[in-house]
C-alpha cells in the first residue's frame, strides 16, 4: 500500500511538470501554474500527492505494525 502511494504520487508529480500543469521558475526556487482556470485545482493537488498523501499512508502503515507488535506482545506475556 505504501509503495503504491508513493508510486502514484511519483507519477503524478512527473506529469504534472512534463504536461507543464506546474512550472519550475527562477531555478526552481518558485513552482507557479499557468494562469488558467485549472491552476489553482493544480496546486492543491500537488500539495495533496507531495505531502498530504505520503504522510497519511506512512502514518497507517505505523499504526498497522504497532498493531502487529502489540498483538505480539500479548502472545508473548501468555
Amino acid at each position: 500500500m505504501a509503495f503504491a502511494t508513493w508510486f502514484l504520487s511519483v507519477i503524478f508529480i512527473y506529469l504534472a511538470f512534463h504536461t507543464r500543469a506546474l512550472i519550475c521558475r527562477y531555478n526552481c526556487e518558485r513552482l507557479t501554474t499557468d494562469n488558467n482556470r485549472y491552476g489553482p485545482l493544480m496546486y492543491l493537488f500537488f500539495t495533496f500527492f507531495v505531502s498530504a498523501f505520503p504522510a497519511l499512508s506512512s502514518f497507517i502503515v505505523a499504526l498497522y505494525l504497532l498493531r502487529i507488535v502489540s498483538i505480539h506482545r500479548k502472545q508473548i506475556a501468555e
